[in-house]
């Protein structure tokens, strides 16, 4: 079976490109867009609080690691975002088909 669209493996950890719309109701796994995942977040992309709320989001509630697992690499002020997560890419692969992770549209 291959990852999931948009993670890979670098080194020990993994990398993940998702695709984040802020301002959503709740915070959840949204499908596939343009080859990455869509992660729906509920804080407004305001002075960074969506990306905190992003990070919080798939480290805790999605993957059930620590916050520090999971930081920011690129697209900070945008919304298509890399982050860097700090494990197996296979074990965060595994998690996020359990919360709900699908691999196309």
């Amino acid at each position: 079976m291959s990852l999931l669209p948009g993670l890979s493996a670098v080194g020990e950890g993994c990398r993940w490109s998702v695709r984040v719309s802020p301002g959503a109701p709740v915070d959840a796994l949204d499908g596939a867009h343009n080859g990455r995942l869509r992660v729906r977040v509920a804080a407004r992309a305001v002075d960074g609080a969506a990306n905190e709320a992003l990070l919080r989001f798939v480290a805790r509630e999605l993957l059930g690691l620590p916050r520090g697992a999971v930081t920011l690499e690129g697209g900070a002020h945008a919304r298509d975002k890399q982050l860097r997560i700090d494990a197996p890419a296979a074990w965060v692969d595994a998690r996020l088909r359990a919360a709900g992770a699908v691999d196309g549209p």
